[in-house]
């Protein structure tokens, strides 16, 4: 996942919200699912926060954010 914006904290914001999306649980389980058809998820890791770009994007250049997370499944 590349979060991409104008501003460090935009794509900081950005990123933060999707690893609410993908980590955070519930009473009933995972906030959000992931369905792989025939598959069961088993785990869910983040395995690179490679962190944002420090440029502020004053002088109109691109900030990113880059995350790879994998998530491991096994025949349902």
């Amino acid at each position: 996942m590349t979060s991409v914006g104008e501003r460090a904290d935009q794509v900081q914001w950005l990123a933060d919200r999707v690893r609410a999306v993908l980590f955070d649980l519930t009473a009933n389980g995972w906030r959000t699912e992931v369905e792989v058809p025939r598959m069961r998820v088993i785990d869910r890791e983040l395995t690179v926060d490679a962190g944002g770009d420090p440029v502020d994007g004053s002088q109109g250049d691109i900030v990113s954010y880059v995350q790879r997370f994998t998530v491991t499944v096994t025949p349902a």
